[in-house]
Parts: C-alpha cells; sequence; structure tokens
C-alpha cells in the first residue's frame, strides 16, 4: 500500500505518518543545478484485477453473443427481499490529518525520535550499513520537518562532495540546504556516527571537517543571507558553527591541535543532544533565523 503525489507537502505528510509515497517530480519543479542520472520513459498500465468500470452483472438470459460475455443492468430493487445481501456497516468517519508544526510544537515528533532509536539500536539486517549512513537519512528526514511542508516551499536539500575535494574515498552526500529560486546555500551540516565524539583525533577532524565544508564551493561566499549556520553532528551530538558572510570568519574558530594531541581535547564541544528539548529550541532559533531572513532578502 501506498501513494502517488506530485505535491511536495502532501508527500512529506505521508512520509511523517510511515506511508511508503512516491514523489512525482515534474521538470519545472527540478533545480537547473540537479544531476540527472537517467531518465526513465514511465508508461500507464492497468491492473486488471482491479475493477474500474460501474458494476454490472451477468444476464443469465442473455446468454454469449460474439465471443463476448453480454451484460445489462439488474435492478436489485425487483429481487425478493432474502436475495439482497445485508448492506454493509458505514465506514468510520475520516478524522482529519494532524500536522505537528516545527514551529509551535514543544518537542520532536516521537515517531521520529523512535526512527533514532531503531537507528542506534539497528536490526541485525540493518548492521551491514555503516551507522554515518544511516544517519544521513535521517537527518534529511529532520531537516526537511523543520523547514515544514508547504505549498509555497522553498528550501531543498542539496548533495555536496566532501568537504575536501581531493579526499576520493567518500561520495557526495546531502550536505547542504539552498533557497529557491537562487538555490545557494543557507545552511550546511556534516554527519558523522557516535564514536566521533569519544576520541580526541575524530573531534579534531570533525572541527576541520566542517571547517572545509564553509570554504567548498564556496558555500559561505555563496550564501544569500548575513550570516550562514553550520550543524556538525556526531551521532546526535551537536555542535552548531556560524559564519560572517561579509567577514568570511567561522566560530568557533579552529582550534590548532597541540602536540601530541591530549585525549580531552575539544572534549564537550559537542554538548547539545539535539534530540533534547534544549536540541529543539535551538534548533528552533536557527530554523527561524534562516526563515526569517529569507524573506527579509
Amino acid at each position: 500500500m501506498g501513494a502517488f503525489t506530485h505535491e511536495i507537502a502532501v508527500a512529506q505528510q505521508l512520509d511523517q505518518m510511515g506511508i511508503p509515497v512516491w514523489l512525482m517530480r515534474p521538470s519545472c519543479d527540478i533545480a537547473p543545478d540537479t544531476n540527472v542520472d537517467e531518465h526513465a520513459d514511465v508508461q500507464l498500465f492497468r491492473q486488471f484485477s482491479v475493477v474500474t468500470q460501474e458494476y454490472r452483472e451477468p444476464n443469465a438470459e442473455v446468454g454469449e453473443s460474439g465471443g463476448e460475455q453480454a451484460y445489462a443492468h439488474v435492478d436489485r430493487r425487483s429481487r425478493p427481499c432474502d436475495a439482497i445481501p445485508p448492506l454493509s456497516p458505514p465506514p468510520p468517519p475520516v478524522m482529519p490529518m494532524t500536522i505537528i508544526s516545527f514551529k509551535t510544537y514543544p518537542a520532536w515528533p516521537a515517531g521520529l525520535v523512535q526512527l533514532f532509536d531503531r537507528y542506534r539500536n539497528p536490526e541485525p539486517e540493518d548492521q551491514d550499513q555503516p551507522p554515518a549512513m544511516r544517519y544521513y537519512g535521517l537527518y534529511v528526514k529532520l531537516i526537511r520537518y523543520c523547514f515544514g511542508p508547504g505549498p509555497d516551499q522553498k528550501f531543498f536539500t542539496k548533495y555536496q562532495g566532501p568537504p575536501c575535494p581531493s579526499d576520493t574515498t567518500e561520495y557526495a552526500m546531502p550536505s547542504a540546504i539552498v533557497q529557491y529560486p537562487h538555490f545557494r546555500p543557507v545552511l550546511i551540516f556534516d554527519i558523522r556516527d557516535d564514536a566521533w565524539a569519544t576520541r580526541a583525533d575524530l573531534r579534531l577532524d570533525a572541527d576541520r571537517r566542517m571547517h572545509q565544508r564553509y570554504d567548498y564551493e564556496s558555500n559561505l561566499n555563496q550564501c544569500p543571507l548575513p550570516h550562514m549556520w553550520g550543524l556538525s553532528l556526531l551521532g546526535t551530538s551537536l555542535r552548531v558553527y556560524r559564519g560572517d558572510v561579509a567577514t568570511g570568519v567561522v566560530k568557533p574558530v579552529f582550534e590548532d591541535p597541540p602536540s601530541p594531541l591530549p585525549p580531552n581535547f575539544l572534549e564537550g564541544a559537542w554538548d547539545i543532544d539535539i534530540l533534547s528539548p534544549g536540541g529543539f529550541e535551538k534548533m528552533q532559533d536557527i530554523i527561524g533565523d534562516i526563515v526569517r531572513l529569507s524573506a527579509e532578502s
């Protein structure tokens, strides 16, 4: 069971409800800088086990004609009462769908939190997938939820390469939110797994990656807003960055590592649990600032 739609808002609503959905994207809705891997010819088909015509009953007195079964309307009211099947009870009324608004709701939706719990403790069939890959899908869902569904959606996820272009060991991942109609970045993020928060060398690398991501494809210079927010996520541990477009200064600034590297280097820097009430409020502040500045620009 599932659904097809070309409305982004409807697709996001169904996705939040756990209903499989295909988002059909007309060519006019695709960003001009989107890489299209392959064009597919879509052919409509009919599943003949699904009845789409008005119901008609075979008339035994008519029989077959020309190799095709002849049909005639049968007036059920002319049948004896005992021949009329009992009526099924009417279906229950459809309750209006409640959309949890990120702007006004006091916490993350319970279903989203449960997904994070499941991926942190994966089922056996999911354990072959690298943890960071599992988190990418979850965080794309979370960030899209933050910007909210709507017919005038203006923020889209963009895939970018690794923060260091010479690194050929990584693939392009969703790592930026761009704004319509110019599709320039207004938010960048970098996602690693939980283990990165436990080791000094990995924390150093995570900090370096975030500063490199501000430089990647001139992200900071391309930002149409006065400043660009950045999210470094090690599992669910969050460190927030902010780059000033006019000066090019990114805070927190990059710390030159001492030698030898002490085990407590940058310990506690990722001090926000994004799933906590404090993390939720921080994301509300960041997204609210982006939406407000985008409306003013």
